[in-house]
């Protein structure tokens, strides 16, 4: 009888960890409120240079951190862990799955905040921080974004920067070449 539950567990276990992993798809994600994260990888644009010790430096970790409602390029789910990159391009990891939430399809890509905004609610969306865009009202000059928990806001054109589409323009402009070993 005990083997029969220890069976009966054992594939309890294996189906939820594999529906979980199928859960996932790689792509844009916004953190939620509940997440939990760590820099396992920093960016070229973390390091500043120290006058004083001569040298670049690492700047302190506050400066790493990422609210809820910004979005992550997340590109594999094991181990319970999900890992992806910011559009500064540090390396994140996540404690679960439950921390992030699939971008809508339907969205425009990423803008970057030009200014603070402040909400009624008491939170606010940062200068600097990273969000995803839903739409654009074209005669109202606004553009509609979501963040965490499903919120979306229709916010000013003038502070917001159409991230995805600044890169896509930067892409076009550069010519590529192969870079032989």
């Amino acid at each position: 009888m005990k083997r029969f539950f220890a069976v009966i567990t054992f594939v309890f276990l294996s189906s939820y960890s594999l529906k979980a992993q199928s859960d996932f798809s790689p792509g844009w994600h916004i953190i939620q409120s509940s997440a939990k994260y760590t820099v396992i990888r920093p960016s070229g644009s973390d390091f500043q240079y120290d006058n004083k010790k001569g040298c670049w430096d690492y700047p302190v970790p506050d400066f790493l951190l990422m609210k809820a409602g910004e979005v992550v390029l997340a590109f594999e789910y094991s181990g319970g862990k999900v890992y992806g990159f910011d559009p500064n391009g540090r390396m994140l990891v996540f404690e679960s799955l439950t921390g992030l939430v699939k971008a809508p399809v339907s969205g425009a890509g990423v803008g970057l905040m030009l200014e603070t905004i402040e909400l009624i609610d008491g939170s606010d969306l940062s200068k600097g921080s990273y969000v995803w865009i839903t739409g654009q009202d074209i005669a109202k000059e606004t553009i509609k974004i979501q963040v965490q928990e499903g919120k979306q806001y229709d916010i000013p054109k003038s502070k917001i920067s159409l991230y995805s589409v600044d890169i896509k323009k930067m892409a076009k402009s550069e010519t590529f070449k192969l870079v032989e070993p």
